[in-house]
């Protein structure tokens, strides 16, 4: 049961508000914190949920009247326990490296004197995919498609910096409702995720993760572990949406590892009938024992499940095969690609109709014909979206190269600087798209985002605060304060 803190009154779980005050309801507080202000700016309103290692509750920062979620500690796990605080800082740490809007933002982390330790993160107002799937079921291909893109972004941007989630399943994915009514998805939780070091892998020493959505080498130990546990995982994951039920549901902990370790899932078309043949395949692969064997990169999933949305209205379907992106350290896989029959194929020697083929484009011919500054620059947010951020930056460049004064331009290369890491690049593009569009809101923030990614806080401040100068009902999607850690 619930309750509403400010009149007492009792609700059934579902209910997330009070209906008479519209306040945000409580679970019973085992640790007594509702009520309780920690470290003279953090009150605790209600209490969310309670995991593994940590609870959340609904606070509200004192200092700037900000509503944010507050991670503790578990006080019964952190009691004289350096090992578990430790660990605790450093999912704070990890998840403090990551800005991405997939991505849940993380505003300040500490302890308090009673050693109470905090992590604060931004509150989103909405469901976990977990929450939505017992609701509804079976999620229809294209909503499928729109999650997975934003999950896939999220893990390009982790596994860029060499971080793994490693619990990756619905609970840990949030489901925030756009203006326009989509989805806006946000990963949570990269609290047991692993840094990795560039040798690409790093070996398990104690089973990691949920059984259910856990890679087969995450329940072995010394198996040797890397991004690809999270394709996996993402693999449960879409089979669920398109299902209604996971690959392997089993009560039983010891004969749920069994058969992720030495069973076949069912076929996707078992379930759904109506299934395209390449997403059965799709989900084959990610799937798949071996790693070596599943898609190397979260991109290429979105990638090819697109793909084959796009060609399941077509009698037959062919695979051939393409370079995939590797992993650091791995050797050059190579990917099953969906395309129609009868398709041409592209000719080696033109490189802009190849690239524009491969991402997707059923206009590729006008492309090579054109190579304007649009086109070069279409095609570069084509692999800006996919994840290929060298060829984002090469086509984006020349797009520059052609029309000197395209801002777009110089602001979708930002972007491609930014989510590489590379933050006085992108600030440089972004401060290039300014100077010639002095008064457009999305390239001030755009700046901003960049300059508290370099931890420039008083400039993204003051880029924040111009935009929403400029645009005040960007003020809705950002508040200068965020960015500033307390």
């Amino acid at each position: 049961m619930k309750y509403c803190p400010n009149c007492r009154r009792e609700y059934p779980d579902p209910q997330q508000t009070c209906l008479d005050d519209g306040v945000i309801l409580s679970l019973r507080d085992p640790y007594y914190l509702v009520g309780r202000t920690l470290v003279k700016k953090y009150r605790i309103d209600a209490l969310i949920g309670i995991g593994g290692m940590g609870a959340v509750y609904s606070a509200n920062h004192l200092r700037i009247d900000r509503h944010v979620a507050l991670k503790i500690l578990l006080p019964n796990l952190a009691l004289g326990n350096e090992r578990m605080i430790n660990l605790f800082e450093r999912e704070a740490k990890l998840a403090g490296r990551l800005s991405h809007e997939n991505i849940v933002n993380i505003i300040d982390a500490g302890h308090t004197d009673d050693e109470i330790a905090y992590i604060a993160m931004e509150w989103l107002d909405g469901n976990t995919l977990e929450a939505d799937l017992v609701k509804k079921g079976v999620f229809s291909f294209e909503r499928t498609l729109e999650i997975i893109r934003q999950i896939a972004a999220a893990l390009e941007e982790a596994h860029d910096k060499n971080i793994i989630h490693l619990d990756l399943k619905p609970s840990n994915v949030m489901l925030v409702k756009r203006r326009d009514g989509r989805d806006l998805v946000k990963v949570v939780d990269f609290g047991i995720g692993k840094a990795l070091s560039n040798t690409a892998g790093s070996f398990v020493s104690s089973v990691m993760g949920t059984p259910h959505y856990s890679s087969p080498e995450q329940s072995q130990l010394g198996a040797r572990i890397d991004a690809r546990s999270d394709i996996y995982s993402l693999g449960v994951m879409i089979f669920q949406m398109l299902t209604g039920v996971r690959p392997f549901n089993v009560s039983s902990a010891q004969e749920l590892i069994r058969l992720q370790i030495e069973s076949s899932p069912p076929p996707l078309r078992q379930l759904r009938p109506e299934a395209p043949v390449a997403i059965e395949q799709l989900l084959s692969r990610m799937l798949a024992k071996d790693p070596k064997q599943r898609p190397q990169r979260a991109s290429v999933v979105h990638e090819l499940f697109a793909q084959a949305l796009n060609c399941k209205e077509q009698p037959q379907t062919k695979i051939r095969l393409a370079e995939e992106k590797p992993l650091v350290g791995e050797k050059l896989e190579r990917r099953l690609v969906v395309v129609p029959i009868g398709s041409a194929n592209q000719p080696a020697d033109s490189s802009l109709q190849k690239g524009q083929a491969e991402t997707g484009d059923k206009n590729s011919a006008t492309l090579v014909a054109a190579k304007t500054p649009k086109t070069y620059k279409d095609r570069g947010v084509a692999y800006l979206d996919k994840g290929d951020y060298g060829r984002a930056i090469a086509d984006l460049s020349k797009a520059i190269e052609l029309k000197p004064d395209y801002a777009d331009a110089y602001h979708d290369r930002g972007v491609a600087y930014r989510r590489k890491g590379d933050y006085d690049l992108a600030i440089a593009d972004y401060s290039k798209a300014i100077e010639l569009r002095p008064d457009y809101a999305f390239y001030y923030h755009a700046r901003g985002d960049a300059y508290r990614g370099r931890g420039d806080y008083d400039r993204a401040n003051a880029d924040l605060s111009r935009a929403i100068e400029l645009e005040p009902s960007r003020r809705a999607v950002v508040d200068p304060n965020i960015w500033t850690p307390f």
